[in-house]
């Protein structure tokens, strides 16, 4: 109830978005890429999932900041396709 950071602080809005930050990417690797879901026992079997699971994140997330570039040489390439 009484954290040592006090809730109005810029300190405490920082850490509280790492935390929400944190929190959607742990929901995006668990539910969305079903990281669970994986039938496997070694431990290097599930850091090979997990390292291509962070490679799909990374690559939508360079999607989404690259979208505008993408329409738009899609549409140079190819018109009928846009």
């Amino acid at each position: 109830m009484f954290p040592k950071t006090p809730r109005d602080s810029a300190k405490w809005q920082l850490t509280y978005k790492r935390r929400t930050f944190i929190e959607r990417s742990n929901k995006r690797e668990k539910i969305d890429y079903k990281l669970e879901s994986g039938r496997h026992r070694s431990a290097m079997m599930w850091y090979i999932r997990v390292y291509g699971i962070m490679m799909c994140q990374h690559m939508d997330a360079w999607y989404v900041s690259q979208k505008d570039e993408w329409n738009k040489l899609k549409s140079t390439i190819c018109p009928s396709a846009a």
